[in-house]
């Protein structure tokens, strides 16, 4: 049992070093790379949560797809029949977590690289994510204080003009997430597959049709997949995901798009951690 005078008199950062076991200031003074990696596992529990809270919601056999038969047009539609799909806010909720946990990671690193430098992290400290060719330009002194090799490594991470990886929306995403509202989703489908008679050739003027479009809710009748009847299709099968119902300019599913944050922020990382055990030398 710890005295009140021990409260009162011992310094924070030894307090600290006795509840983590670990060298007393290690967080103000010494670059370590724990405080960083313990905010991306928990990005990365909370990516884990949101995966298995959509399962259902995802699943195939969760919905029903009806073949209707347009004589008329002489198509066969493949139409939705089950109630709008409704994501629950506890997903959002989720959502946020992982982004704010993703980019507290990523500023941590910095303020362990300005350690590792033997200089001293002010509030000015962020890892930036621009644009490659944006990067000189946009930094501006986030990254004060850090070596230049390290300055170097983080360039050579910044998503490439014309790419729609991860960590190019992760600060749209999160800024929204924690000043305006929470991201909304729907369950869209972003691709799928048609099986159908290969041996009867396409014919010039011939329309098929395929609901792909995220932003929008399914609705019982929306007709999926369309085709003319001539050509005996077989079997459709849509691919389920979750979106996002807002148009953010982001048109790939919520989870793919957290995993390859993920993956993006493992391999800064593993670079940049022998720039940060640099400081323990």
């Amino acid at each position: 049992m710890l005295d009140s005078n021990f409260r009162r008199s011992t310094p924070w950062s030894e307090k600290l070093s006795i509840v983590l076991n670990a060298p007393s200031c290690y967080i103000h003074v010494m670059a370590s790379m724990q405080g960083p990696q313990a905010k991306l596992e928990r990005a990365n529990e909370h990516v884990a949560l949101f995966e298995s809270e959509i399962r259902n919601l995802i699943n195939p056999a969760s919905y029903s797809v009806v073949v209707e038969s347009d004589d008329v047009a002489g198509k066969d539609n493949w139409c939705f029949k089950s109630p709008t799909p409704f994501v629950p806010l506890k997903l959002s909720a989720i959502l946020g977590d992982a982004l704010f946990n993703f980019r507290s990671a990523l500023d941590q690193i910095v303020w362990q690289l300005v350690l590792a430098n033997n200089k001293t992290p002010d509030v000015n400290n962020s890892f930036p994510i621009f644009l490659a060719n944006e990067f000189d330009t946009k930094k501006g002194n986030s990254l004060e204080g850090i070596s230049d090799t390290a300055i170097q490594i983080i360039k050579s991470f910044q998503p490439k003009p014309g790419t729609n990886c991860g960590l190019l929306f992760l600060p749209k995403l999160n800024n929204i997430d924690k000043h305006r509202h929470l991201h909304l989703f729907v369950v869209y489908i972003p691709s799928s597959t048609a099986v159908f008679d290969s041996n009867v050739p396409m014919s010039e003027g011939d329309v098929v049709e395929a609901f792909s479009c995220s932003y929008y809710p399914l609705i019982s009748g929306t007709i999926l997949f369309s085709i003319p009847k001539k050509y005996k299709p077989r079997f459709f099968l849509p691919r389920f995901d979750i979106g996002f119902c807002e148009e953010i300019g982001i048109n790939k599913p919520v989870l793919e798009i957290l995993k390859d944050m993920s993956e993006q922020i493992k391999g800064i990382f593993s670079v940049l951690e022998s720039e940060v055990n640099k400081g323990k030398s």
